[in-house]
């Protein structure tokens, strides 16, 4: 800034000599020469204030960007499972306030995934070889993520799943996350470990507990049936407790 500041007032130096020489009608005396110093002067401190200004806005705004950026590290944090990059249950409540706000439609689905038999893994590795397992998981699961699905840790090796989507074709993504996982597990502990999944055909018109609970029950369905399976509800045959 120094630098620029001597260029400017030699500049005005310059413009002065100049008006001088060539100005025959100018009279040239002390009060004149006050007024050239004067305005130079006041030149070069608008420069100098104008620059500070600019200076003060850069830094206001870095701090700015600073603070938006700590406060979505925060949010992140807060929303997103550190272990597996899945959302938490605080998403959740999102996904349920905008399926009634009618972002899906009139259904949607909800799926609850479990990991098999993971205390085995466990047992047999680590509980780091477990935490392994269910970063797969999560991992897997992002790959799929949109506004169309959204996959949230809801507890332990519980996952619950937002889709909006038909069942048709919520069953065929779940599918290919199911085989992804067991192929995946296998490539790196040399072990299978399954999934098993519990859907359900999601009515905004039922409470969201009420939702959770229909998959849960089919969830329990599918670990019952032999695991590693996918069970879709049925009010008819399935009774929530």
């Amino acid at each position: 800034m120094a630098s620029v500041i001597t260029i400017l007032s030699i500049f005005c130096i310059m413009i002065s000599a100049f008006l001088i020489k060539y100005d025959s009608d100018l009279v040239v005396n002390f009060a004149f020469s006050v007024d050239i110093l004067l305005i130079e002067t006041m030149i070069i401190i608008f420069f100098i204030l104008a620059v500070l200004i600019m200076v003060y806005i850069r830094k206001k705004q870095e701090k700015l960007i600073s603070t938006m950026i700590d406060i979505q590290t925060l949010k992140n944090s807060i929303n997103v499972d550190r272990l597996t990059g899945v959302y938490t249950k605080i998403m959740l409540r999102e996904f349920f306030e905008d399926a009634k706000e009618g972002l899906f439609g009139n259904e949607f689905c909800i799926a609850i995934c479990d990991i098999d038999n993971l205390s085995n893994v466990n047992n047999e590795f680590s509980h780091t070889a477990g935490d392994r397992i269910l970063n797969i998981l999560g991992n897997i699961l992002k790959r799929y993520e949109s506004n169309n699905f959204v996959p949230i840790r809801y507890g332990g090796e519980e996952f619950v799943l937002g889709i909006n989507e038909n069942i048709d074709k919520a069953i065929r993504e779940l599918n290919q996350i199911k085989e992804k996982f067991k192929r995946e597990c296998k490539d790196e502990f040399g072990k299978q470990v399954s999934l098993s999944i519990g859907i359900t055909i999601a009515d905004i018109d039922k409470a969201p507990p009420h939702i959770l609970s229909e998959a849960d029950v089919a969830l329990r369905y599918a670990k019952q049936s032999g695991k590693d399976k996918i069970s879709i509800y049925d009010e008819k045959t399935m009774k929530i407790d």
